[in-house]
């Protein structure tokens, strides 16, 4: 009986214990509203775009895109909460899409993290990222990546290998209350 306690207390212990350590380690950034201005390089992809499969309206826009090699910078705002910051779940929902995120590093100003998805719809389409996130103040941050595309998006041609397009958000926070951003 005793040695039942004692193992309940010390798996106590060990849990409360993880649940600090965890704790400690999410950067050290206010939760709520906030803006991010996403600027891609996308000159990894554009290369092996087969302008057939885009359709002709659109195609004036991926040339222009192709000739600078991105998009202009996208600003949006999104709501971070501990959640979010506790399992590096930052993106929106992408219907179609099974994501799964996992952080190798994270101290109160650094997170690294990985994300892989797979089209629930087209198994062969898949894309992975990696994130280096750093947290100059509680209400500014940094985060450049890569994300690397297999299976056909951006119009890619079959068999063309995958495409890798470079990142760079700047975040700054807002206002504790995200209303109906989510």
């Amino acid at each position: 009986m005793m040695n039942v306690r004692r193992a309940i207390t010390t798996a106590a212990i060990c849990a409360s214990a993880a649940v600090f350590v965890a704790a400690q380690t999410v950067p050290n950034v206010k939760v709520g509203l906030w803006e991010m201005t996403t600027t891609m390089d996308l000159s990894g992809m554009m290369g092996s775009v087969d302008m057939s499969k885009i359709p002709p309206d659109q195609q004036p826009m991926v040339q222009a895109m192709m000739a600078r090699g991105g998009m202009p910078p996208q600003t949006s705002q999104t709501c971070i909460t501990k959640e979010k910051l506790a399992h590096a779940n930052f993106n929106q929902d992408r219907p179609g899409m099974k994501c799964t995120s996992k952080i190798s590093k994270s101290t109160t100003s650094i997170m690294d993290w990985s994300e892989s998805c797979t089209d629930t719809t087209n198994p062969k389409h898949t894309s992975t990222a990696e994130m280096h996130a750093e947290a100059s103040s509680p209400t500014t941050v940094k985060i450049t990546g890569k994300v690397t595309d297999t299976g056909g998006a951006m119009g890619g041609r079959s068999g063309s290998g995958p495409q890798t397009a470079s990142f760079s958000i700047s975040g700054k926070w807002l206002a504790e209350a995200c209303g109906d951003v989510k």
